[in-house]
C-alpha cells in the first residue's frame, strides 16, 4: 500500500472553504495553485509596498536561507523577475556574491543616486565572521540608512545556507523564505518565529525532505473545500516556507528567468538613459537598418504597434497569424533568410499552396 498524504505531512489542520485559487500554466499543461501560495502573489505584496512618490516601506530587506541547491538563487530570480521586470518602472538589478558583501559600503556609494534598486547578495553564509567587530558595525548601520544615501527604493535579498550564517541585524528582514530545513535549523526557526508556529516549521521540514527524496510534494487542504494538491519537483514547482513580516505560509514556485535580471548577464550596464540617448547609442554605426531593427524591437517587446509604418505593422500581424495557424520547418526558413539577406526582397516567383 502507497504512502497516504497524511502519512507523509502528519495532523493537519481544519480546511478553509474561503481559499482562492488559481491556475499556472507550464509546457502546455495547467497546475492547480492556491493564489496566497503562489510567487505572484508575494511580489504584489513587495510591489504595492513601494508604491508611489511616498512609499510605505522605500527599503524592503529578504532573506534567503536554504541548502545549497535548494532553489535559494533561483527563487531569488523568479522574484525579481516578477518585481521589476514585469514592472513598467523596472528596477535595476545587481547581484553580488560572498566578500562582496565586506564592501557594502563603497556599493552603495557608488549607485546612482535617485533609482531603484534590486541589490542580491548571494552565497554570504559566515562572511561576516571575516570581519572585525567595528567593521561588523560599520557595514550595518550603512545597511539601515541605505534609502537615505541612494534617495530611492531599494530591496534587498541575502542568500544564505543557514540561519545563523548571518548577523542578526542582517538577517531581520520583513520578507524571510525558507528553501530546506533541517533538525538544528528546525529549532533555530522556531526561536526565532516563535513556537506558536511550530506546526507550519515542522510541516515545511517533511515536505522539503519528501521534495527532495522523493522527487514530489504535497500541499495539503489548499483547495476548495479542502482539497490537497500533488506536485512533481521542478516541474514546475519547488515548495518553500515563507514569513512576510509576521505568519507563515507555503510558497510554490517555479523557475522563471530572462536576461534582464540574469546574475549571470555580461555587458549590461545599469545607467539610466534619456530615450534620445538611447536612440542614438542604438543606431549608431548602422544608419537606417538600426532604425528599422529598433522599430520592431520596441513593437516586440513592448507591444506599441504606433513605432511601425502602416504596412509593416500589417505584415508583422500577418507573420504572427501565419506562425500560430501552420507547423513549418523554422531551420529551412532560417536558412532562407540568412541566404537572401544580400537581396532586396526573397523571391515572389513560388505559387501558394
Amino acid at each position: 500500500m502507497g504512502t497516504t498524504i497524511n502519512q507523509v505531512l502528519g495532523p493537519q489542520k481544519s480546511a478553509s472553504t474561503q481559499v482562492q485559487t488559481t491556475v499556472y500554466s507550464w509546457n502546455g499543461k495547467k497546475y492547480p495553485l492556491r493564489i496566497d501560495h503562489s510567487v505572484a502573489k508575494l511580489c504584489t505584496t513587495i510591489k504595492k509596498m513601494q508604491e508611489g512618490e511616498k512609499p510605505r516601506a522605500q527599503y524592503i530587506s529578504v532573506l534567503l536561507c536554504g541548502q545549497s541547491g535548494s532553489g535559494k538563487s533561483t527563487l531569488a530570480q523568479t522574484m525579481i523577475h516578477h518585481i521589476s521586470c514585469k514592472n513598467k518602472e523596472p528596477y535595476v538589478v545587481k547581484w553580488f556574491s560572498g566578500k562582496d558583501l565586506h564592501e557594502l559600503d563603497n556599493i552603495i556609494d557608488k549607485l546612482e543616486k535617485g533609482l531603484s534598486y534590486i541589490m542580491v547578495f548571494d552565497d554570504v553564509s559566515f562572511i561576516m565572521d571575516f570581519l572585525p567587530s567595528k567593521r561588523k558595525k560599520e557595514l550595518a548601520e550603512k545597511l539601515t540608512r541605505i534609502r537615505h544615501d541612494v534617495s530611492g527604493k531599494v530591496i534587498t535579498y541575502m542568500n544564505i545556507h543557514y540561519q545563523k550564517a548571518l548577523m542578526p541585524m542582517m538577517r531581520d528582514a520583513n520578507f524571510r523564505i525558507l528553501t530546506s530545513m533541517s533538525d538544528q535549523d528546525s529549532q533555530n526557526w522556531k526561536n526565532t518565529i516563535g513556537w506558536k508556529h511550530r506546526w507550519a516549521i515542522d510541516n515545511f521540514q517533511k515536505q522539503y525532505a519528501y521534495q527532495m527524496a522523493h522527487g514530489s510534494f504535497f500541499i495539503n487542504n489548499a483547495g476548495l473545500d479542502g482539497k490537497s494538491y500533488h506536485y512533481t519537483t521542478d516541474k514546475p514547482f519547488r515548495v518553500a516556507l515563507c514569513s512576510e513580516i509576521s505568519g507563515l505560509h507555503p510558497l510554490v514556485f517555479p523557475a522563471t528567468t530572462c536576461a534582464k535580471c540574469s546574475p549571470t548577464k555580461t555587458g549590461y550596464k545599469n545607467m539610466k538613459l534619456t530615450g534620445e540617448q538611447f536612440f542614438k547609442k542604438a543606431t549608431k554605426g548602422y544608419k537606417t537598418s538600426a532604425r528599422t531593427a529598433l522599430r520592431y524591437w520596441y513593437y516586440s517587446t513592448y507591444g506599441d504597434g504606433s513605432v511601425l509604418p502602416k504596412n509593416g505593422r500589417l505584415a508583422y500581424k500577418k507573420i504572427e497569424s501565419l506562425a500560430k495557424e501552420y507547423v513549418f520547418d523554422k531551420d529551412e526558413l532560417k536558412n532562407l533568410l540568412v541566404d537572401t539577406l544580400s537581396k532586396k526582397s526573397l523571391s515572389t516567383n513560388d505559387t501558394e499552396d
